[in-house]
């Protein structure tokens, strides 16, 4: 039977190898951001570009992935900030990271220390990566609120991508 030193001993290394397959996969997925999904022969030294390409395979094989910078080079819709307040107080203001678009409020919720609303209404504002939530209910003054959005109708105006499921995104309350 192992000693509680060599359990650790092993684990350690295991997540010594997970954190340096991690950073593999990340420089793998960053030269197929760069060449595309295979690594351009013309690109640099033959024998290092045939290893790249064996190891992206071995990953394909493995079914492991990691987060990728689409090659189409438009991001995939996800929530940089969200404030509420500043407007008024049953009005939550998104930030994307890209243009968006939206059919309705589909997809979100609002949470927090003493609220009990929800998102009524959902509107893509002016400069297209802006999304306004209006709430049934106003925030108060120092209420930590979250949003989450899970599957609902927020797609990339670019490319039709659906945003990412965020959950549980801090609101900066400015109500006064």
């Amino acid at each position: 039977m192992a000693t509680e030193n060599e359990v650790l001993q092993a684990q350690t290394k295991i997540n010594r190898q997970n954190a340096d397959a991690k950073e593999l996969g990340t420089q793998i997925n960053a030269l197929a951001v760069v060449y595309g999904d295979r690594v351009n022969t013309s690109a640099g030294d033959d024998a290092v570009i045939a290893i790249a390409n064996s190891v992206i395979d071995l990953f394909v094989q493995a079914d492991i992935t990691f987060p990728v910078v689409k090659f189409d080079g438009h991001p995939t819709p996800e929530i940089l900030s969200a404030e509420v307040g500043d407007a008024a107080s049953t009005l939550v203001s998104l930030q994307y990271n890209t243009e968006v678009a939206l059919t309705d409020e589909t997809g979100f919720t609002i949470s927090g220390s003493t609220l009990a609303t929800s998102i009524t209404f959902a509107s893509v504002q002016g400069d297209k990566s802006v999304v306004h939530l209006t709430c049934n209910d106003a925030v108060a003054n120092g209420e930590t609120i979250l949003i989450t959005y899970a599957s609902g109708n927020i797609v990339s105006l670019a490319d039709g991508d659906a945003a990412i499921d965020q959950a549980d995104v801090a609101v900066t309350n400015n109500v006064a």
